[in-house]
């Protein structure tokens, strides 16, 4: 059964919360995060309201710590309140900075895809946050050659910093241009085998070569099909997967 998110509910309840709560009590001023009582209630302004509102619960947690209840607000409640409105709606802050529409798809299982801390590399940032908008917007054949490209682009990444000067393991000098995905993927596997990787690396497991295989294969059955997208399902089962293998080839570009 897929889940469902109402965002537009969360969004309303933290702006409720955060002007119950300076109403009642001093809290940090609105001017300082670009906001006014007006600004507060619009939610293209997300990623200020978010600011604010973890300064807010910081400021709660640091000047009323001493109360559970004072004149009849109960802190603690209202605080565990913003914060998991705050956990429900941080998602969508980086897509309102890059300037896309506020919303989110009923009919997507999750909230994003790809998450972000998986990477150590923040050029990764920008496109990540694509492939979650390109989820959340119902873009699915977009969003599998994104997460298709990003594989390419960390397989691509490993072999250059092993290899170095042999070129032709990653780079096809004839074309001018990067191997396919499919080159890219043996040589990868040849590379794990590889003494000097498994001294200074260690072992990678063969269920991981496999995986790639799957977009590789998935690709090429697609590619000559505009109508084929059963994009969607491939990604949504293998979330957790696709998560996990961009962990682990982040972590051998990190090694190298």
């Amino acid at each position: 059964m897929k889940m469902e998110f109402n965002v537009d509910r969360a969004f309303s309840k933290l702006v409720y919360e955060l002007n119950q709560f300076s109403t009642k009590y001093y809290s940090p001023d609105l001017e300082i995060f670009g906001l006014n009582y007006k600004t507060i209630k619009i939610r293209e302004n997300l990623p200020m309201i978010l600011e604010y509102a973890r300064t807010v619960l910081e400021y709660m947690k640091n000047k009323y710590k001493t109360y559970d209840i004072h004149e009849n607000y109960n802190f603690l409640k209202h605080a565990d309140i913003m914060q998991e409105q705050l956990d429900i709606l941080e998602p969508f802050s980086n897509r309102i900075i890059k300037g896309k529409e506020f919303k989110f798809s009923y009919n997507s299982k999750f909230m994003k895809i790809i998450e972000e801390n998986n990477l150590s590399d923040k050029i990764y940032e920008e496109i990540v946050a694509e492939i979650n908008g390109t989820y959340n917007d119902h873009y699915f054949t977009s969003m599998y050659i994104m997460v298709r490209k990003l594989l390419e682009n960390l397989l691509y990444d490993c072999l250059k910093k092993y290899y170095g000067t042999d070129v032709n393991k990653y780079f096809n000098t004839a074309k001018n241009q990067h191997q396919g995905y499919g080159t890219l993927i043996n040589n990868f596997n040849k590379m794990i085998e590889e003494t000097r990787f498994k001294r200074d690396i260690g072992n990678i497991e063969k269920r991981f070569i496999e995986l790639l295989k799957e977009f590789q294969e998935k690709g090429n059955k697609d590619a000559h099909s505009l109508f084929n997208l059963p994009h969607q399902d491939f990604i949504e089962e293998r979330k957790d997967k696709i998560n996990n293998m961009i962990k682990k080839l982040d972590w051998v570009l990190q090694k190298l």
